[in-house]
């Protein structure tokens, strides 16, 4: 079994960072969301995207391209 990064983003405006945290989570969860895309880097660095959408029979088994490669 190998490790992997698993990368969500989104941007919120909020008053402070738990709440930024509070509603990222609440968009991240909720029945309708769209945050279904998320970017998967392995040990070698490669990046394959991800999405999850359960409005696209086939998105759920579907992995997209390498888009890009991440250097700490």
């Amino acid at each position: 079994m190998q490790t992997y990064r698993v990368i969500w983003e989104i941007d919120i405006e909020a008053d402070s960072p738990e709440e930024a945290a509070e509603m990222a989570r609440y968009y991240q969860t909720k029945p309708s969301t769209t945050a279904t895309v998320f970017d998967v880097r392995e040990k070698t660095g490669k990046i394959t995207r991800v999405d999850l959408s359960e409005d696209d029979d086939e998105a759920e088994d579907e992995k997209h391209p390498t888009v890009g490669n991440f250097h700490a």
